[in-house]
């Protein structure tokens, strides 16, 4: 024995700390180690199924790894999958591990899904009320309860205000792939009101008329709580002394009871007078004004508990605001005068000593300068102290902290009295920054797709493995992936749902994708005004091989209604394109873009002339990501024939060009910041264009042209929006490689506006804006002239649009509008004499009934507009009007009802009417002279 602790003394010399762990632990010293389970994934036989589990398992991440953990996590996978309707799994797991860290994967074999094959609810359901659950579902708690609230919705919609169900419960089948459902609950007494008073007798919601009767709120009205509800809308109207005088309960059926109120209402109370006592900072009169009871514009307010109560609430802010921070109002005294039926009210108010902010010290801050700091917050030394500013102003300095990538950052402020000065005190704010490590992005990891290739995601992201951890980075790689168009729901959040709780450094994401259906078909007639009766298709696929790759074929035949017989017969017309986006281009940060096009259409400004083209363009499309979020660029090459045809005068006096090509090179740019496509209440949209058409280019006919339109959005509510655009355009150096061609553009592609054409102005007639062709009428058998004349718009090379639009959504589907039209198109000075010119040669030797002319072009520069913006009123047409907009099962609908204010023309046509153009109705009466226009279906 001795030798044996004489061995143990020289072993514990050489290596306490092995001898120690060793002899007294028995070799085990792993058994002392604490594991952590670092990640868990899934292997499933789908991705919805691993999209669906992965983000309720995550609790179990930092979690201690033991067996009753594992216990823990099996079951609650178990009972998830029985949720999801299945309900005999199989599940095991494996492990991994790594530095006292541990992976573990869940292996799921899901077993055969369980359906509903009968629904047992034990209660009676009303007439035309039905349980809607889709044919067959699977067994799953969450579709069932997507059920029973629409249930409930329809019971409240009926009057069944007092229902109750319980948890839904499935009674499986021996082999568990059907269960039957079992409901149990009631659905109550069918509840109604009716209230009579001294004044008039109406239903409730009649006389309420608020938004606690609606529909969707109907529930919440008991028996128990209409006498109090009853008294309190009463006294809000200005009775201060209702009773309740009598209540009866009125059995229509077993089922269906009407309760009834008897109400003494008592005089309709206005306030006489507002008396403040103590105030001296400020006047009796903004005081008023605060409280909301100034009359000079409203008279005399009703008495309204909560109104008052309001008003001295929104009084001790502004005291509070102003750096009154020791404020105090007594609950202001009533002194009713019942046979007056007014009151008069006295508040009294204790104001305190004023504080002005001192100095602000700041504490802490290594990454944000002092000065950075003080142009983040709200306040400034020497300006009366709002304390109410120091949480926006916290979380200013917050946000930029975080986008510095330090999210745990603490932040604290203090306040010190310097100096108390005979009406005032000054103070100082000390803020203290805490900035914490900054934190980083770890492992990206992408779930839930099927047939989209990781790539499509990873390189839509402003996120990589290694960045700063910045919210605002990875709310903007959402956006950009559900813009894409391809996925349906997208989500980005930390692995580790306890991430932030444990203040990691690093955080691995998790991007949850749903993949949407990638092709589309569409299809549709549809009617407007110009071209008349129409029909649309298109087909669409937009992930093609999963690499986002997508085309869409467009096809349209229309009536074309306002043309005029060629050759006594008529045309349809027709639309036909086929677009096709590579993303990433090459591995390059671009799309590109490749476009087919075929159209036939009437010319807008002459029906007897029509234009037929075909063509493409090749382009590239960049998104301006980082610089300017929402921005497009692109840069395009274009080829397009284009051939006009119509009857042999129209095209002789319109100096048709016949057929030409042109071959063009642009760039396009865009910023989008509207909070929202359908209905923008905030933001602004601009577009522009500029590009340029040589003979180098593979065409015979050159130009210069540039274009860009601004709309802006101001909400002042949700619902009730102004909206103000502005678009310029212009073509010029125009030049046609042909030498006996005048230098003109031709027809086809001229500017146009009027109508819901080009260039919109509601209340004139469609394209029928700008300068007019003057043209003799020739008789078709003799083919002399007749005296009369054709008068058909010219379209023009410059043109310039406004309007300004209140717009009032009414509901969901439907919204109107107000608006104010302004707009015109005209050629330059040097292009109207060239026209002029070649007119007065076709002229020549001829009589006055047979000469032709051009008229009516009020041009100017567009450089003048901003010199002297009454330019948009003397030389524009200016109309106003109103619009609906709201969608049918057919496509869009907008019908819109303009009347024209201002006609521009001339002094020629001023002094000889002959030489007018009739842009719009000529009726005696203003009210007369309106002009609607109607478009239904989907139009490209």
């Amino acid at each position: 024995m001795p030798k044996f602790y004489l061995l143990l003394i020289f072993l514990f010399l050489v290596n306490p700390h092995a001898y120690f762990c060793e002899s007294l632990l028995g070799n085990e010293t792993n058994a002392i180690r604490l594991l952590k389970i670092n990640k868990i994934s899934l292997v499933t036989p789908t991705s919805e199924l691993n999209s669906l589990l992965s983000s309720k398992l995550q609790d179990f991440v930092g979690e201690e790894f033991n067996d009753a953990n594992i216990d823990k996590l099996l079951q609650k996978t178990h009972l998830e999958l029985k949720y999801l309707g299945y309900p005999s799994p199989s599940v095991r797991y494996e492990q991994s591990e790594k530095n006292n860290l541990v992976t573990i994967v869940i292996v799921i074999e899901p077993g055969e899904a369980c359906y509903i094959s009968e629904i047992n609810y034990f209660f009676r359901l009303p007439p035309d009320t039905e349980f809607i659950l889709p044919h067959h579902s699977l067994c799953r708690k969450d579709i069932v309860k997507s059920a029973l609230e629409k249930l409930e919705q329809d019971l409240n919609k009926k009057n069944y205000r007092n229902y109750f169900f319980s948890d839904p419960e499935f009674i499986y089948a021996k082999n568990l792939k059907s269960a039957a459902l079992q409901i149990k609950g009631s659905i109550g007494k069918k509840l109604s009101f009716r209230v009579e008073d001294d004044r008039y007798s109406l239903s409730m919601r009649g006389i309420m008329g608020d938004p606690l009767f609606a529909e969707e709120e109907l529930k919440i009205i008991d028996p128990e709580s209409m006498p109090s509800e009853i008294i309190k809308r009463y006294k809000d109207l200005g009775y201060d002394d209702v009773k309740i005088e009598n209540t009866s309960v009125n059995k229509i059926t077993d089922d269906e009871f009407e309760y009834y109120y008897e109400i003494k209402t008592g005089p309709k109370y206005e306030v006489n007078s507002v008396k403040f006592l103590g105030n001296k900072y400020l006047k009796d009169e903004i005081a008023l004004e605060i409280m909301g009871f100034d009359p000079t514009w409203q008279g005399k307010p009703t008495l309204n508990q909560q109104a008052l109560n309001n008003g001295i609430n929104e009084l001790k802010n502004y005291y509070a605001r102003k750096g009154f921070w020791d404020i105090k109002i007594k609950e202001p005294e009533i002194f009713k005068k019942p046979d007056r039926a007014s009151v008069s009210i006295s508040v009294y108010i204790t104001e305190g000593i004023q504080r002005i902010l001192g100095e602000v010290k700041i504490i802490g801050a290594t990454h944000l300068s002092h000065e950075n700091i003080l142009d983040l917050m709200d306040i400034s030394p020497g300006q009366d102290f709002d304390q109410s500013l120091l949480p926006t102003s916290e979380q200013k300095i917050r946000a930029k902290l975080i986008e510095l990538g330090y999210i745990y950052s603490e932040i604290e402020f203090s306040i010190e009295a310097v100096k108390h000065l005979e009406s005032t005190i000054k103070a100082n704010l000390i803020l203290k920054i805490i900035e914490g490590k900054k934190v980083f992005i770890g492992n990206i990891n992408i779930v839930g797709l099927k047939k989209s290739k990781p790539y499509v995601v990873s390189r839509e992201l402003f996120i990589k493995s290694g960045d700063t951890y910045n919210p605002e980075n990875i709310k903007k790689s959402k956006k950009a992936l559900l813009e894409l168009g391809i996925f349906k729901i997208v989500s980005i959040v930390p692995e580790d749902k306890n991430a932030m709780s444990k203040k990691l450094e690093v955080i691995d994401l998790i991007i949850n994708i749903r993949e949407g259906e990638p092709g589309s078909v569409t299809f549709g007639p549809g009617y407007d005004l110009v071209e008349g009766l129409r029909f649309s298709a298109e087909l669409g696929y937009a992930n093609l091989g999963g690499s986002g790759r997508r085309y869409v074929v467009r096809g349209e035949v229309s009536e074309q209604q306002n043309q005029e017989a060629i050759d006594n017969s008529t045309l349809l017309g027709r639309k036909a394109s086929f677009n096709y986006l590579e993303p990433f281009l090459l591995g390059l940060p671009v799309d590109g873009q490749l476009v087919l096009r075929h159209q036939a259409r009437v010319t807008p400004q002459n029906p007897g002339l029509w234009q037929i083209n075909y063509g493409g363009e090749l382009g590239v499309i960049h998104k301006l990501k980082y610089l300017i979020e929402q921005g497009l660029i692109g840069l395009y090459y274009g080829q397009k024939v284009t051939i006009e045809e119509g009857n042999l005068i129209d095209r002789y006096y319109y100096i048709s060009a016949g057929s030409f090509r042109v071959g063009e090179v642009g760039l396009r740019f865009s910023i989008d910041k509207r909070n929202s496509l359908s209905w923008p209440t905030r933001g602004f949209l601009f577009e522009s264009k500029v590009s340029k058409a040589e003979y180098g280019f593979g065409g015979n006919l050159a130009y210069d042209h540039w274009s860009y339109q601004i709309s802006g959005y101001y909400g002042f509510t949700e619902n009730f929006v102004l909206m103000g655009g502005l678009a310029l355009g212009a073509f010029s150096n125009v030049k046609r490689k042909e030498s006996d061609s005048l230098d003109i553009l031709p027809a086809s592609e001229r500017l146009e506006a009027g109508g819901t054409s080009g260039g919109i102005v509601r209340g004139f007639r469609y394209a029928s804006l700008g300068p007019f062709l003057r043209y003799p009428k020739f008789d078709a058998e003799t083919n002399e002239a007749t005296g009369e004349f054709n008068k058909k718009a010219l379209g023009g090379t410059r043109r310039t649009n406004a309007t300004i639009e209140v717009r009032y959504l009414l509901l969901k589907e439907l919204a109107v509008a107000a608006f104010l039209d302004s707009g015109t198109v005209f050629l330059t000075p040097a292009e109207f004499q060239v026209y002029k010119e070649r007119l007065e040669q076709q002229n020549n030797g001829l009589s006055d009934t047979e000469k032709a002319s051009i008229e009516e072009n009020l041009a100017y520069d567009h450089s003048d507009i901003y010199r002297n913006p009454k330019i948009l009123f003397s030389k524009h047409n200016v109309s106003f009007g109103g619009a609906l907009n709201f969608l049918t099962p057919i496509g869009s609908l907008a019908l819109s009802c303009g009347f024209p204010i201002k006609i521009a023309t001339t002094g020629r046509c001023n002094s000889d009417p002959s030489l007018c153009f009739d842009r719009s109705k000529s009726e005696s009466f203003w009210y007369n002279n309106y002009i609607c226009n109607l478009n239904v279906g989907t139009q490209f």
